[in-house]
């Protein structure tokens, strides 16, 4: 298991300098890693990986263009947090909080996205907005 919540200055004590301290390792996925410890761990990353999965579903399977590039801004913005995430720890602020709240619209979209696709037994035919369309490629 993990260390604790702000823990990197116990953990670390040698990264304390002069003037004050590095409070955080400007990494998530690395602090995350030290406090929760690999269970932790593993389930954040389990989380963003059910992100990107389902807001790729949900761009593959709609067949209304506002829900796919929905989906796929949502799985764009994801990827920027991922990156973002190796260079900073954007967990402590309120950009996060938007970020939550964009996660939540993407999972009220995918049951929408899948009852479209039952519908008429298609994925995403070409000219919905979806994948296909998005990519030029046809059913």
């Amino acid at each position: 298991l993990g260390y604790g919540r702000h823990s990197f200055r116990v953990v670390h004590p040698e990264a304390v300098i002069e003037n004050g301290y590095h409070g955080h390792v400007h990494n998530t996925f690395l602090s995350m890693a030290v406090q929760v410890g690999l269970p932790g761990f593993l389930l954040f990353c389990w989380v963003f990986y059910r992100i990107l999965t389902v807001a790729f579903e949900t761009w593959e399977r709609t067949r209304d263009q506002y829900s796919g590039r929905l989906a796929l801004a949502l799985l764009l913005v994801t990827v920027g947090v991922i990156v973002r995430n190796l260079f900073d720890d954007m967990f402590v602020g309120t950009l996060v909080y938007l970020f939550w709240l964009l996660v939540g619209l993407l999972f009220s979209l995918k049951p929408r996205a899948l009852a479209q696709a039952g519908q008429d037994g298609s994925a995403s035919p070409a000219g919905s907005g979806g994948a296909p369309a998005a990519l030029g490629r046809a059913k």
